[in-house]
């Protein structure tokens, strides 16, 4: 058993412009005439073919978009996705319409009723218009849809065992030819012979089917009786989520990027629960109108160290990063990017050990303070094992992975630490040296001599050879400083103890 998903108003949801009270129109190819209307534009009057000017005039406020094929597929991946929850065979069928297969699933939702009951009151979070019909094979639920039939052939019988052993009579009764997808010239042709409706094809001899019909309606009409086998090319889930957005109207201000993006984050969302991954990394770029400071796009990095699937967290993340920054130009197009994912796992955990939230807690921190303050905002001390003072040492963006908890004990020191423990240097570096008076300081003790680079055969700018003579002073305004005399004897502030 199989059921059909027709969406009608599709360019205009891609856009949307579906449902909205502003009257809205989708132009044909051409750009001179009414391709689609949504229902506010309807009731003014305009329908589909109807010249450009001729539909102003009904409606001086009218909205009008263009055909995105990129928007309307993207649309569609989302919907496959979603759908994919409700079955495990989910294939697209045109440019606009799904079909899955039911049967196998209605166990899993206590009955065909109830799972087609969830359906119908969840696809409209993703989707204004859609017509949804039920039946023995693929195409003719596409075609039962299209048709805007009742969703059971009669109303008595709900039950999926009762419903496939119905005659494929019952499925077809009803069924118009003129509203099953087949072109004009062809619906005449076959109304000249006197067939108005699907179930006067199903009544003649089926050897004399392709001399009336040809052989494409021939093919059509032999897969929706299920005479002819119709194999289904199933939807696969792609490996990243990548969503581009072009807008009608340029975007001035950030802020009013988060009307766009609440819609993709909630795709993205979807995309990671179907593949059961959490997400490390989001890009967002933002396509500048013109060329503005030296750059035609703007590359946002979102981040969480210990990975979510949550669209609620990852919108809150761009909103604040969104808010702080002033857009150099007006955006015209807005592009999200998955990045580095991992698979996620459940994990069993105590009760009473709160550690696990603690951790999940200090995640959502850290990231809020990175979206706010900068990816440089948040760093740690990292040692490289180097004996010169400069080299000893960096900072490095702080990761919730790369931080170590506190010892309550002191632990065994090596290396660089050792080092700066036994010749007491300090901890604050200046990032370079400065020239200094020595009358200015009082030395207290001498530290140690720092010998460097004179194995460079061939020396460079930065990494000349030198022996320095360092020695703990203190300043004026009794400070404990860090100083060393080079081989010229100018005397240098190399740090500061804190």
């Amino acid at each position: 058993m199989w059921l059909g998903f027709h969406f009608p108003l599709l360019p205009l949801d891609a856009h949307g412009a579906g449902v909205v009270e502003t009257p809205s129109i989708v132009l044909n190819r051409r750009g001179n005439r009414v391709a689609l209307a949504n229902p506010a534009a309807c009731h003014q009057g305009i329908k589909a073919d109807m010249p450009l000017a001729q539909a102003f005039t009904l409606s001086p406020e009218l909205q009008v978009y263009e055909v995105d094929p990129l928007a309307e597929q993207q649309l569609l991946d989302s919907l496959c996705q979603w759908l994919s929850q409700y079955s495990a065979t989910v294939c697209q069928r045109g440019g606009n319409a799904i079909v899955i297969e039911v049967a196998s699933m209605c166990r899993y939702f206590h009955g065909l009723a109830t799972l087609i009951s969830e359906l119908q009151n969840t696809i409209p979070n993703f989707i204004s218009g859609c017509d949804i019909g039920l039946a023995p094979t693929p195409l003719l639920a596409l075609w039962r849809a299209r048709s805007h039939l009742a969703l059971w052939p009669q109303e008595d019988v709900k039950d999926l065992a009762d419903l496939q052993t119905m005659a494929i009579e019952t499925w077809l009764s009803n069924l118009p030819i003129t509203a099953i997808g087949w072109s004009q010239q062809e619906v005449q042709r076959l109304s000249g012979l006197g067939i108005k409706s699907i179930i006067y094809l199903h009544k003649l001899p089926f050897s004399d089917l392709r001399r009336h019909l040809g052989e494409s309606l021939y093919q059509d009409f032999g897969k929706a009786v299920g005479v002819i086998k119709d194999p289904q090319p199933l939807y696969v889930l792609p490996d990243q989520f990548e969503r581009h957005v072009t807008f009608d109207r340029e975007i001035e201000y950030s802020l009013g990027l988060l009307f766009p993006l609440r819609r993709i984050v909630e795709q993205l969302a979807l995309f990671l629960r179907r593949h059961r991954w959490r997400l490390f990394d989001l890009s967002l770029t933002l396509k500048l109108a013109w060329h503005a400071e030296g750059q035609d796009e703007v590359v946002l990095l979102l981040r969480h160290d210990l990975g979510s699937d949550r669209a609620e967290l990852w919108l809150e993340l761009a909103e604040l990063k969104l808010g702080k920054m002033l857009l150099p130009a007006p955006v015209r197009e807005l592009t999200v990017v998955s990045g580095r994912w991992e698979a996620s796992h459940e994990e069993n955990a105590d009760l009473f050990d709160d550690n696990r939230q603690r951790k999940a807690d200090e995640a959502i921190f850290l990231s809020r303070l990175r979206a706010r303050l900068g990816e440089q905002a948040l760093s740690v001390a990292h040692f490289s094992g180097h004996h010169l003072p400069e080299m000893s040492g960096s900072y490095v963006p702080y990761h919730l992975k790369n931080s170590q908890p506190i010892p309550e004990e002191r632990p065994e020191i090596h290396g660089p630490l050792l080092r700066a423990w036994r010749y007491q240097r300090p901890n604050w570096l200046l990032p370079q040296p400065q020239a200094v008076n020595i009358a200015e300081f009082t030395q207290l003790k001498v530290s140690e001599r720092v010998v460097g680079h004179w194995w460079q055969k061939q020396p460079t700018e930065t990494l000349q050879p030198y022996r320095r003579d360092y020695v703990i002073a203190r300043s004026q305004d009794g400070r404990l400083a860090w100083l060393f005399r080079d081989d010229q004897g100018i005397w240098y502030l190399h740090g500061w103890f804190g």
